[in-house]
C-alpha cells in the first residue's frame, strides 16, 4: 500500500522502532501517533489532527452494553504545533513535545 501524505511517518517510525525493540513501551497500543518528520528528524505539524481528535473521542466514550467504557482511552501523540488544534476536543488526552 503506498503512503499517502507526511501524517504517517511520526507512525511508521514508531512502529519500525518498537518491531526492532529498540522502543519498550508497554503502552503502544494505547497511543494514536500523527506527525511528519522532517529530514533533519524534527516534528512538522499535519493537517487533520481537529478530525483525528473528534474520532479518538467517539472512539473513547463508546459503551458497552451495560455501560462500562470498552477501552481504556487513546491518547493522542501530535507535533507541538497541532496541540491548539487538538485541544478543540474535550476529554482527550494529547501530548506534544517538543525536542
Amino acid at each position: 500500500m503506498r503512503k499517502e501524505g507526511s501524517g504517517l511517518d511520526l507512525p511508521i517510525a514508531i512502529g519500525i522502532l518498537a518491531a526492532t525493540g529498540q522502543c519498550l513501551c508497554p503502552s503502544l497500543n494505547q497511543d494514536v501517533f500523527s506527525g511528519e518528520l522532517s529530514l533533519e528528524g524534527t516534528l512538522r505539524p499535519v493537517p487533520g489532527v481537529l478530525t483525528m481528535s473528534i474520532a479518538l473521542n467517539k472512539e473513547n466514550n463508546k459503551l458497552d452494553f451495560e455501560g462500562a467504557r470498552i477501552s481504556e482511552g487513546f491518547c493522542l501523540i501530535i507535533p507541538p504545533n497541532n496541540l491548539v488544534e487538538a485541544r478543540l476536543v474535550n476529554r482527550l488526552e494529547h501530548i506534544a513535545r517538543r525536542p
